[in-house]
């Protein structure tokens, strides 16, 4: 009974070390955002349909020089990346996405796929997903 109680203690304290980790590393990946959007100088979402999990950014500038373009307003671009939480769950739906360049002050670019229906992103070639959660405030 001892053995039974004390393999059970390890267990449950495996299990809130687990839940510490991943609550801590949700968190570090949603401040890593913010602070990458401080120096966001434009936002672009081009009509180029991406597989979501797009590595090679060498595909990247010709669907740029293709597609149609619409440029965000930045300060309703960055209001919607204060709420964003970061979550890392492979069975989120995808229906599509378009592509979306974020150009920061330093001339460096990050590249995104934008759901086409709802409110959520990935940085390409990053695991997990962005959702904006327009209920805080956004």
């Amino acid at each position: 009974m001892k053995k039974h109680k004390i393999i059970v203690g390890i267990l449950l304290f495996g299990i809130c070390l687990v839940v510490v980790f991943l609550f801590h590393y949700k968190k570090q990946k949603t401040l890593q955002l913010r602070q990458k959007m401080e120096g966001a100088t434009a936002f672009t979402i081009y009509d180029a349909d991406i597989e979501k999990n797009l590595t090679d950014k060498n595909l990247i500038p010709p669907l740029i020089q293709t597609a149609d373009k619409e440029e965000f307003d930045l300060g309703i671009f960055t209001r919607a990346m204060a709420n964003a939480d970061y979550k890392y769950d492979y069975w989120v739906l995808w229906k599509g996405c378009r592509l979306g360049v974020i150009r920061l002050s330093d001339g460096s670019e990050i590249y995104l796929a934008v759901s086409v229906y709802g409110s959520f992103f990935k940085i390409l070639g990053e695991d997990g997903y962005y959702l904006i959660e327009y209920a805080k405030g956004g």
